[in-house]
């Protein structure tokens, strides 16, 4: 009896040792994340574009080493395409519509991130893991009061950790526009979000190229008030994020169909792939 007493002991013990807790978690998607070496997903998302809720559902394949990346779109624009290769300041487009022909577009030119919040190289998991080893450093030893495991949850047949991160530091700030600053080297120097920006300064700046040197406009403190995670516990990857701020949910991000690190052929991140339709 004693001895049966003891075993159990030891297993709740271990398996109280075993739990994660919330930096863990963090540390293992951050790390999950600078792992990848190729991906392919299918990706539901819902953007906040001038106070409205916009959906877009796409399908990415990347390769990390070289950045290489092509992106089928489903809605809202059925059979676009974007090839983009690392090093290049433009991405080929397939519009699949008027003027049906390749467009070499700016990754942040206007045409190109209509009504998108992020960039065609945001694709994947680094963008996220980014924000939270900012996060870490910013908040340090306060960490824990703003990051929060709050158990598990069942996604799409999947357990996954749910993180939450609550940031009650979150606010709208002034900041100074440089001589030849763009709206989107603020947005990477602060971690935030560049559309973010946009939105908060109607008139003084319309995109991520925008520049208003000496201008003073508005920007939030952090990229966002609120950030849920749901972190897959067997591959540690957040397939589903949300992000809120001072208004709402701002963005809202699910990934399925997921492979990690699938083997390309040689010509799959170029217009001549088999399946591809650009002209």
């Amino acid at each position: 009896m004693i001895k049966i007493l003891v075993t159990l002991l030891f297993i709740v013990a271990f398996s109280l040792k075993a739990q994660l807790n919330n930096r863990e978690v963090i540390d293992k998607m951050i790390q999950a994340s600078q792992q990848i070496k190729t991906l392919k997903y299918s990706m539901k998302k819902w953007e906040r574009i001038d106070g409205k809720m916009e959906y877009g559902y796409l399908m990415c394949k990347l390769q990390r080493n070289p950045l290489k990346i092509y992106i089928y779109n489903y809605t809202p624009n059925p059979g676009a395409e974007v090839l983009y290769i690392e090093g290049n300041k433009t991405a080929l487009v397939n519009p699949n519509k008027f003027p049906f022909i390749n467009l070499n577009l700016d990754i942040d030119g206007s045409l190109l991130r209509d009504k998108q919040h992020h960039n065609v190289i945001t694709s994947g998991f680094d963008y996220m893991a980014e924000l939270l080893i900012n996060a870490k450093k910013k908040f340090a030893n306060d960490i824990d009061k703003n990051l929060k495991l709050e158990g598990t949850i069942k996604w799409n047949n999947q357990d996954c950790y749910k993180v939450v991160m609550e940031n009650t530091r979150y606010e709208i700030q002034s900041y100074t526009m440089q001589p030849n600053e763009t709206v989107l080297q603020v947005a990477k120097k602060l971690y935030i979000s560049e559309y973010k920006i946009v939105e908060l300064n109607k008139g003084i700046v319309s995109d991520p190229l925008s520049k208003a040197p000496g201008k003073t406009i508005k920007v939030p403190s952090d990229y966002g008030k609120r950030i849920v995670l749901y972190i897959n516990k067997n591959n540690f990857l957040p397939i589903v994020q949300f992000v809120y701020d001072e208004i709402g949910l701002f963005e809202q991000y699910e990934y399925y169909d997921l492979e990690i690190n699938p083997k390309f052929p040689e010509k799959e991140f170029t217009k001549e792939f088999e399946g591809y339709k650009f002209k």
